[in-house]
Formats: C-alpha cells, structure tokens, sequence
C-alpha cells in the first residue's frame, strides 16, 4: 500500500485519491476496519503528496482512531510517526516533535519497527525541529510527547491547528 502510493506519488499522486475514497467508503460499508485503516493511511499519503495536508491529517486522525478501537498498539505507533512527519512538513514543529516523542515512548513498549518506506514518509522532524526551533525547545518537547499517558496522546492527536 505504502509502497504503491510512493510510486505513484513520484507521477500524480491526486489521481489515486478518488479510487482510495471509494475504496475506504466500501470498506467502511463492509465494516472491515483494518482495510479502511489501511485505506485511510494510504489515502492520507496520496493527498498529502498531492498537497492537501490538512485533509491528509484528518485521513491519518481516522486511521489512528480506527486503530486505537481495535487496540492495535503498533499501528497507532506507526500513525504517530506519519502524523509527526506531517505536522513538520507545515511547519508545526514543536507539535511534531510532541507526536514523535510519543511515538517514541510507544514504540518502546510495542516493539514496532519503522520500515525504510515508512522512514521516508516520516521525514526528519526532530531535525527539521532541531534547525527551526532550537536544541532546548525540542528537547522539551520531546519530553513532554513522552510523558504522555494513552489518553493525553489521544486528545493531543485530535487537536486542530491554525497554520
């Protein structure tokens, strides 16, 4: 899915959107959640490559939700990461930093393993961070992601930002 949609991506990653959604309202008919989860990750990467990250991180707040229901720990943590990468992408860079802290603690305790085309769509954003805002800032930041209870991460994910 990750794979298929950074191919496309590197063409015209808006094409596939209209396919995805289609998909991920059949899925959610279905009620087959880990097919819309998967869905709904890859249709936030297509339409955030196509441009439209505030609509990519309502698809990614879906996926996390979905996942968070089912209690699948490695994907939430996964979904933080991609969130993370996201929000640094716009700029948001002590919120990224926030989100990858947790993620960082979350992986700890589920053991999740980031794959080298799930590196790629997470980006640098502690560095990005670290170039931005300054050493300290992040290091609060990302102190506070990871003191953050189950859910305080789940709220922080939900917050909406003003660009």
């Amino acid at each position: 899915g990750l794979g298929f949609v950074l191919g496309v991506a590197r063409g015209n990653p808006a094409v596939v959107v209209p396919i995805l959604e289609k998909a991920e309202a059949m899925f959610e008919e279905l009620g087959d959640r880990w097919e819309m989860t998967e869905t709904l990750v890859v249709l936030a990467n297509a339409t955030r490559f196509s441009g439209d990250k505030e609509r990519a991180r309502d698809y990614y707040v879906r996926a996390f939700d979905l996942m968070v229901d089912a209690g699948n720990r490695p994907l939430t943590t996964g979904i933080l990461f991609l969130l993370a990468g996201l929000e640094s992408e716009l700029g948001h860079h002590e919120r990224a930093t926030r989100l990858h802290g947790a993620g960082e603690a979350a992986r700890e305790v589920t053991g999740a393993v980031t794959t080298p085309v799930g590196a790629r769509l997470m980006g640098d954003p502690v560095g990005m961070a670290r170039q931005a805002i300054g050493d300290q800032a992040v290091d609060l930041a990302l102190a506070d992601g990871r003191a953050m209870d189950r859910d305080a991460v789940i709220a922080y994910a939900h917050e909406s930002v003003a660009d």
